[in-house]
């Protein structure tokens, strides 16, 4: 009987007889064991990965959540079982019967096994599953689930062409399920995003909201979708569709955002300001919120700067500095915001004291990162510059007083110090700093007081009370000047000898040293008339470097002010008071060329005239055009393209002289020698002419003796002494006066080397072929297994399905190497390169020992063990893979 039993449930499971029996037994475990199994795990690690994956609100959130390389390795062991889970069940449940499958589970087991590559970030594996079930079960509805999610991984491998093709394919949507339609619309919305063709990405995301259900998916898909409005500058819509998020009630995190977008996204003629603002402050009263304070009021801010409050919107934007505690990012954006302010208002020394904090708190890969530190370094340098001028200035204006004058204006800026020193003090014993600060930004003389935008206390002999007599000088030196905004004095910072710290931007308690700087918690130390006597420039030659130091200050913020701030105003005065100044300048064609440009570029952009003889481009372009008829400046003016026709010219010589040094690399040196005394004799103005001095010196050592060779290279050294190949002939030079080394090599003589030279291994660079990873364990670690068993449990938890095999051998006496291999081209081993040296829990103690990996192609690694060459390997893996 049991017999019996054993062969009836024998013949009930067979896979090749199409009855009602082994048709249920199959289809029930290949959905039960199989597909049922296999979704849960893929369901599961998309819980994981949405749980753990942190949202770039400054950014368009991506409609589907799939993660970076890094996440998607977290998902391996979830994605792993569920392909081994249907692979199994395929193999063993598969009913193919005269060329048709029977079991109507197996193409669910095929997709969930795509779907899982897919989130594996294996799109070429993926590819293959969906393009096999749209092939395999084209009448059936699945293919059009293939369709959508091969459509999904050709976008994700850049195939854009491809993908939409895909997509057109279910354009007919009475075919699509509701689930289906859904994603369908939100995968064209993708499409259309990454496409950057917002406004269709937008009638696709509202198809896509109409039909789906879930509320925390709708809530996304209207996220992006009020995102995408804000972008096309709706922003009444943008901030209607924010709001339909905070009624969808997702999570308190999207709520929040959606509610700071309000704000970011309104404009003035929005006409909503109140509303949102009263949403903002209650939420600046809810603790819960105590992380996103500094956002909210970068929110608040970004208000009251639509609406023209500039100076509400500056006290918001400083709020937001002083409660960001975590969020860097958000406090660099904040200081950003605060120095492009005080920049657009040209108030460069507030800029840069806010650019100097943005530089340090916003992530260097921020999109105007690069823009900011530029910024500031030329306002670094355009302040240093603007303190020589107010410092020799000052110095050159006191040495022309008289003794009496002189020392009467000295005592008073002592007395003044000393004034402002004892209220400091006093200040720091009642702890009334900002009585402090405004009480001594009223009485230092010397003091810009913070204020980059101009006025009579940015030179520090201009005080009414200390300075009646030097203020009549001034006059005749410098005329009835208004020293306003554009006037180069206004941006002078206040850390030289005869000014002081800006005390505005400086703590209560905090010194002023005498030469500038601030130290904390002991009197300051003012100082002595002697000691501001021995700066000023009494004799010829000191006075001669001080108005030299005012020449290159003036050429140096002139060039800062048009090129880094682009000032065109400001820039004209600097250039302007060079050429008036200094007639005899060496930066007087230069500056003339500055100012016919500076002019040329109000004249076209802004109807400018000028109204006097001076003030327009055509003055500079005859002075420039009459005095200086062969200048480069000239031919410029002449031939606007003679810059381009110029560059042409270079580029030329540039293909020249590598034919030439082509033709070195081949030893060719007869052809090479004619080249390079060809250009030597007949084109002095060549840009590569040191080059070929040094080619031809090189070509002489070859072929002719020593005494030869060092005439070349002398040669060389005398003509182009400051250059890259005069600095190395005097380099050659120097070696050959020792014992031992060596000239370069005759063809066909006997090289003398007192070295042993080491051959460099020629390794392929094939990447096509078969890889394997590799690490250099040296013997001195000791035992290789405990290495060995990390990466093996590496292997298994994240690459259970790959088969890779991890063995060791000794490449040389004093390392062994560890392989795992193998990947079948050289993406997948880079996968796991990066994979592996970024682990932080499995192989943790593995890269902390900082071995030498790298990836190797089979025939490369033969090509190692003969040579042993790891270092030459490892030089060549960097400069061809990574």
């Amino acid at each position: 009987m049991l017999s019996v039993l054993f062969i009836g449930s024998f013949i009930s499971c067979s896979r090749k007889k199409e009855t009602w029996s082994s048709r249920s037994y199959h289809q029930t475990t290949a959905k039960y064991n199989g597909y049922f199994y296999a979704k849960t795990s893929i369901a599961e690690g998309i819980i994981m990965l949405e749980s753990n994956h942190d949202e770039n609100w400054k950014e368009i959130l991506p409609v589907f959540i799939i993660g970076d390389d890094k996440e998607s390795k977290s998902l391996y062991p979830q994605m792993d079982r569920a392909i081994e889970k249907s692979s199994m069940v395929i193999d063993r449940h598969s009913m193919v019967i005269k060329k048709k499958e029977e079991n109507k589970w197996i193409k669910y087991n095929y997709f969930v096994i795509g779907q899982a590559y897919f989130y594996k970030h294996n799109y070429d594996e993926a590819r293959k599953i969906f393009d096999f079930i749209i092939k395999q079960y084209k009448d059936e509805p699945i293919k059009n689930d293939a369709i959508l999610w091969l459509g999904r991984t050709r976008m994700e491998l850049d195939e854009m062409g491809k993908a939409l093709s895909m997509l057109k394919l279910l354009d007919d949507e009475s075919n699509l399920s509701k689930e289906l339609l859904s994603d369908f619309h939100a995968t064209y919305a993708d499409y259309y995003i990454r496409q950057e063709q917002y406004n269709k990405a937008i009638i696709s995301l509202q198809q896509s909201i109409l039909v789906t259900k879930k509320k925390d998916r709708k809530a996304r898909l209207t996220f992006i979708l009020a995102q995408l409005n804000e972008l096309e500058g709706q922003s009444a819509t943008a901030i209607s569709e924010y709001k339909k998020v905070v009624k969808l009630h997702p999570d308190y995190e999207m709520v929040f955002y959606a509610s700071i977008n309000q704000a970011l996204a309104y404009k003035f003629r929005d006409g909503e300001s109140e509303s949102i603002k009263k949403l903002l402050n209650k939420m600046l009263k809810d603790h819960k919120n105590a992380d996103y304070y500094d956002q909210i009021y970068y929110a608040l801010a970004e208000i009251e700067l639509t609406e023209g409050n500039k100076d509400l919107a500056i006290e918001y934007f400083i709020k937001s500095t002083v409660v960001s505690i975590s969020n860097t990012e958000q406090k660099g954006i904040s200081f950003m915001t605060l120095g492009n302010i005080y920049l657009e208002d040209k108030i460069y020394k507030k800029a840069k004291i806010y650019y100097d904090s943005t530089v340090i708190f916003l992530p260097k890969e921020h999109a105007d990162y690069e823009r900011i530190e530029d910024l500031d370094e030329g306002l670094t340098g355009l302040i240093i510059n603007l303190d020589i001028l107010q410092l020799q200035d000052s110095l050159i204006w006191l040495a022309g007083l008289s003794q009496n004058e002189r020392e009467d204006i000295l005592i008073a800026l002592i007395a003044a110090e000393e004034e402002a020193e004892e209220q400091r003090l006093l200040a720091e014993a009642s702890g009334d700093e900002e009585d402090y600060g405004s009480k001594v930004n009223k009485s230092v003389p010397l003091s810009s007081q913070g204020n980059s935008s101009g006025g009579k206390g940015d030179w520090y002999f201009y005080n009414p009370n200390t300075m009646s007599s030097g203020y009549s000088e001034f006059r005749q030196r410098w005329g009835n000047r208004k020293l306003k905004d554009n006037w180069r004095r206004a941006v002078a910072s206040s850390n030289q000898s005869f000014s002081t710290i800006d005390i505005e931007n400086t703590n209560a308690s905090d010194e002023i040293l005498a030469d500038g700087g601030i130290s904390t918690g002991n009197q300051t130390r003012i100082k002595t008339m002697d000691e501001y006597l021995a700066e000023i420039p009494f004799t010829e030659n000191q006075h001669a470097e001080a108005e030299k130091k005012v020449e290159d200050a003036l050429y140096n913020a002139g060039v800062i002010y048009n090129e880094k701030l682009d000032d065109v105003d400001n820039a004209i005065e600097m250039f302007d008071e060079l050429t008036s100044r200094f007639p005899e300048s060496e930066y007087l064609i230069t500056a003339y060329y500055q100012l016919y440009r500076l002019y040329v570029k109000k004249e076209v952009e802004g109807n400018y005239f000028g109204g006097g003889y001076r003030d327009n481009s055509e003055y500079y372009r005859n002075i420039i055009l009459t005095d200086y008829p062969y200048s480069e400046y000239a031919k410029i003016i002449r031939n606007p393209n003679y810059l381009k026709e110029a560059e042409l010219t270079i580029k030329r010589k540039e293909e020249d002289y590598m034919a030439t040094y082509r033709n070195y690399k081949s030893h060719r040196y007869n052809i090479v020698l004619d080249d390079c005394n060809k250009v030597i004799k007949e084109d002095q103005e060549n840009p590569f002419l040191p080059k070929y001095y040094f080619m031809k010196a090189m070509v002489v050592g070859s072929l002719s003796d020593q005494a030869n060779f060092e005439r070349e290279l002398q040669l060389l050294a005398d003509n182009f002494p400051s250059t890259e190949e005069g600095e190395k002939a005097v380099e050659i030079l120097n070696q050959l006066n020792k014992k031992g080394l060596n000239v370069p090599e005759k063809e066909g003589s006997k090289k003398i080397s007192t070295s042993k030279e080491k051959t460099k291994t020629a390794f392929d660079t094939n990447k096509n072929a078969e890889h394997f990873f590799a690490i250099v364990y040296p013997n001195t670690k000791g035992n290789i297994n405990k290495v060995k068993v990390a990466i093996s449990n590496f292997n298994k938890k994240f690459y259970s399905n790959d088969k890779l095999k991890v063995t060791n051998s000794f490449v040389n006496k004093d390392n062994q190497i560890i392989i795992v291999r193998r990947f079948k081209d050289v993406e997948r081993a880079m996968s796991y390169f990066n994979n592996f040296m970024n682990d932080e829990e499995q192989l943790k103690k593995v890269n902390d020992e900082n071995f030498v990996t790298f990836l190797i192609s089979s025939k490369n690694f033969t090509k190692l063990f003969k040579s042993g060459d790891i270092e030459g390997y490892d030089l060549f893996f960097q400069e061809n893979y990574l």
